[in-house]
């Protein structure tokens, strides 16, 4: 059993197509796969029906409703055969990746025999600093029986500072012990493959359900099963890492 938690403070840099990815990704491989979504303001991801995402918004008057996180753990524990793909909204990533570490449910779901995935979104642009700063919290709050997996995402701009790339800058030399894999997704053109991916978001489909579709054009199905080979591709690397 996996257990894949996508948790970033930042909105709007592409954690929901992270957790369709992650879904996609491992069924491909043959897995049994159930995906939760917790984002009690923008539930996204519970928009895939063909992925029959199962909504629980652990979130309640900025804190955790206890009740509805054993409800989410329970859930867990009683599919150990099922890997869990689980996103999170911006509003959640405080309170909720607190509450993981003081609870104890990571050291459960190790217990259990489970491998448990943080995955945090990095990406270029304005909201660099903040999901950096994302990622430096998860660094220093999660237990070391946890693997924190980083997606690099140039949609916004380069992922540079100062002219380094990510694996140069002081934060990733800073808890690079503590950084298991990376998903190196490739720059790709905002106008042609990004408004392709949109579209297919905002459509809520997956890869094969958008390549199936009549009404997506010949080459946007070829930019799309590009991207997904990519995607693939990045997470096999970083799987690798991991294992």
């Amino acid at each position: 059993m996996a257990i894949d938690v996508i948790l970033q403070g930042k909105g709007g840099v592409g954690k929901s197509f992270a957790a369709t990815c992650l879904a996609q990704y491992k069924i491909s491989k043959g897995k049994s796969v159930a995906c939760i979504d917790t984002d009690p303001v923008n539930n996204t991801f519970s928009g895939f029906k063909s992925l029959q995402v199962t909504y629980i918004p652990v979130l309640e008057n900025a804190g955790i409703n206890q009740k509805k996180f054993d409800v989410m753990m329970e859930t867990v524990a009683e599919n150990i055969d099922t890997d869990f793909v689980i996103d999170n909204g911006a509003s959640t990533f405080i309170p909720l990746s607190a509450y993981l570490a003081e609870s104890g449910a990571y050291d459960m779901l190790v217990e259990m025999g489970g491998e448990v995935n943080i995955h945090t979104v990095i990406t270029g642009g304005q909201a660099m600093s903040d999901t950096l700063n994302g990622l430096k919290t998860l660094c220093e709050t999660t237990p070391e029986n946890v693997n924190i997996i980083v997606w690099l995402n140039p949609y916004f701009g380069k992922i540079e500072k100062d002219g380094k790339g990510f694996e140069q800058m002081k934060i990733y030399q800073t808890y690079k012990n503590r950084i298991h894999g990376i998903v190196n997704l490739p720059e790709r053109n905002r106008n042609t493959f990004g408004d392709d991916v949109k579209a297919m978001l905002e459509s809520k489909m997956t890869f094969d359900e958008a390549l199936d579709n009549g009404d997506f054009g010949i080459m946007t199905k070829q930019r799309l099963k590009m991207v997904r080979t990519d995607t693939f591709q990045a997470l096999d690397a970083a799987f690798g890492s991991v294992e």
